[in-house]
């Protein structure tokens, strides 16, 4: 089954309680439904349905655990539910970039500097002569925030440095790094073409949106 199809249909499942005017979970097994529909909810964040067509996906579910009858062919249905999810998709990560445009506007008039990838970027600390390669393992501090402040991912909270692939990470972040050398540090602005694209993160990022990231390169290995 198509993948959009497949979140679809069961974010619909797990969220049924609606229709079934369950109050609230009473016991673990209740719970345990109830936090599957919240975790599966979060893969329609993107498309951002309105009440009402939630209460459409929500009546379609009841319909079909109910066995009623539709005149709907449901394989001619399973493309033009991939291409409205696609598109609503789009369309939210499209309002972002637009949202998100000041953003790079600010970095650039206080110093920063833009390569033709869109990355951008302010060199603190040059750091020695030493460059990563592609399959280099870089023992680093990272402290990413979205343009509102909320912080996606930090090392430095946590107060430990960590090691990473540089392969295994995202495209900005590998770009950015080979700007500088053993205890060099950064400041860069990553857009979603080398973050994590109209996706985003559930619960996480914003599909589209553009990511600030603070690095600290200690070691090359």
């Amino acid at each position: 089954m198509n993948t959009y199809i497949h979140l679809l249909w069961l974010a619909m499942m797990l969220t049924s309680c609606r229709f079934f005017s369950t109050p609230s979970p009473q016991n673990e097994q209740e719970q345990l439904v109830y936090m599957m529909g919240q975790i599966q909810a979060d893969s329609l964040q993107n498309i951002h349905l309105s009440d009402h067509e939630i209460d459409l996906l929500l009546q379609g579910l009841k319909d079909r655990l109910q066995h009623k009858a539709s005149t709907l062919n449901h394989q001619e249905y399973s493309d033009m539910i991939k291409r409205f999810v696609e598109g609503r998709v789009a369309e939210t990560a499209q309002q972002e970039k637009q949202a998100s445009a000041y953003f790079l506007k600010d970095f650039l008039k206080k110093g920063g500097k833009q390569l033709p990838s869109g990355l951008a970027y302010k060199i603190i600390t040059p750091g020695n002569s030493q460059r990563v390669s592609t399959h280099s393992l870089v023992e680093v501090h990272l402290h990413g925030t979205l343009r509102d402040g909320t912080i996606v991912a930090s090392t430095i909270d946590h107060g430990k440095k960590e090691t990473y692939a540089l392969d295994g990470i995202i495209p900005g972040l590998q770009e950015g790094l080979s700007l500088i050398g053993e205890d060099g540090e950064i400041q860069l602005l990553i857009p979603s073409e080398l973050g994590y694209g109209d996706q985003g993160v559930f619960n996480t990022v914003p599909g589209g949106a553009y990511i600030s990231y603070y690095a600290k390169l200690f070691k090359i290995k």
